[in-house]
């Protein structure tokens, strides 16, 4: 008598799936090789993202849960934001009222940094900030504390690779003060009757030196301060708000940041024909390089 006659099906199947042919397995694809963030990119895309600690560990606890580790601990990161920070004690003064910071940092390094960007509230750097209303005595005593800083700077000294000592002078520019004699802006008649002498002086065209960086910082000081602060006392709130105005605009860290694509115009031909190309041909030898091998720039 067979198996399914007497009533044991059961049985039936389990013979017939141990007779079947194996089915041969596929490997699995190796993992491919995740580059790991530097703690410079990790703050980097921190910032951009504007995430929290606990957001951060978060992410990277699910990331390590799936096998990928990719975010280095957020320690790590931490002492990548202290990197931002001045490294003189004595360089910063942070009250109930007022953050302060030196103009000049009299460290053993210094970063030199040309941005792309000027006009951008990403590279606006704080120097001073007081939350006390604006009259003409405030702005008369922050205009001399600033000027007194600038007399203070003194030259620097960088050592190349090449063996050649670089030494870059502050050259004060003075202040451009038109009379009213005329019923247009004071703005306007700066450029007009000065206009050459600032196009001499200014490292970038006119049109990037305005305050719009400062009045787009503005809205990121409301948002740092309600979201990144400790509100246990204003001392430490505000001690807080700084480092976060110091990070987001760190130049070292503006490199991870992506770019904004924007299109460029081209200038007409009749905007063309005013501009000349700026030519070297009166530059003397002895402007750059002195008989001792040193170079000076202002």
């Amino acid at each position: 008598m067979s198996l399914r006659k007497s009533g044991q099906r059961h049985t039936v199947d389990f013979l017939k799936g141990t007779q079947c042919t194996p089915v041969p397995q596929r490997e699995a694809p190796p993992p491919s090789a995740s580059r790991r963030f530097s703690d410079d990119e990790a703050l980097a895309l921190i910032d951009q993202v504007d995430l929290t600690k606990d957001q951060y560990i978060y992410i990277r606890a699910c990331l390590l849960a799936h096998g990928v580790d990719v975010l280095p601990c957020y320690d790590y990161v931490r002492r990548a934001k202290e990197r931002c920070y001045p490294p003189e004690p004595g360089s910063v003064t942070v009250t109930e009222s007022e953050m302060r910071i030196g103009v000049q940092r009299h460290g053993p390094s210094y970063l030199l940094y040309q941005t792309d960007r000027p006009g951008s509230p990403r590279n606006c750097r704080p120097l001073r900030l007081l939350f006390q209303k604006e009259t003409k005595e405030v702005v008369k005593k922050i205009k001399e504390h600033i000027q007194s800083q600038i007399n203070d700077l003194v030259p620097v000294q960088i050592h190349l690779k090449s063996g050649r000592e670089v030494t870059i002078r502050h050259k004060d520019v003075p202040d451009l003060c038109p009379t009213n004699r005329s019923g247009i802006r004071t703005a306007v008649q700066l450029i007009i009757i000065h206009g050459a002498d600032i196009m001499k002086v200014a490292p970038v065209p006119i049109g990037l030196l305005s305050e719009e960086p400062l009045e787009s910082r503005h809205k990121n000081i409301r948002h740092f301060r309600k979201h990144h602060t400790r509100l246990c006392n204003r001392t430490s709130g505000n001690t807080d708000l700084l480092h976060c105005l110091l990070v987001s605009s760190d130049p070292e860290l503006y490199n991870f940041r992506p770019k904004p694509k924007r299109k460029t115009l081209t200038y007409c031909k009749t905007v063309l024909s005013f501009l000349v190309e700026p030519s070297v041909s009166g530059l003397k030898g002895t402007d750059l390089f002195e008989s001792d091998g040193e170079e000076e720039f202002s």
